[in-house]
């Protein structure tokens, strides 16, 4: 059983964030860029529906891209409360 099933999606995303902020460090000199960790966790995050509104408004910096995940999570949460469609 996977450890992580009874944490928020915010919990899960800072995890993904600081598990590739790690591994970042073991791969090559060329790949250890922030492009490169933009385009892993958008390759991770695209198909999960929290995330969806991040990609409405795309961002070119890691930063950006972090914000607008974190920012999704709380779209994504406010519109499937009930009533609220």
């Amino acid at each position: 059983m996977d450890k992580n099933t009874k944490k928020s999606t915010i919990e899960c995303l800072q995890i993904l964030i600081k598990d590739l902020r790690y591994l970042q460090h073991g791969l090559d000199i060329k790949l250890q860029t922030d492009d490169f960790l933009h385009n892993k966790l958008i390759t991770a995050c695209q198909e999960v529906e929290p995330y969806k509104y991040a990609y409405y408004k795309p961002t070119d910096t890691l930063a950006g891209l972090i914000n607008n995940l974190y920012s999704s999570i709380v779209m994504y949460k406010v519109s499937n409360l009930p009533g609220s469609t």
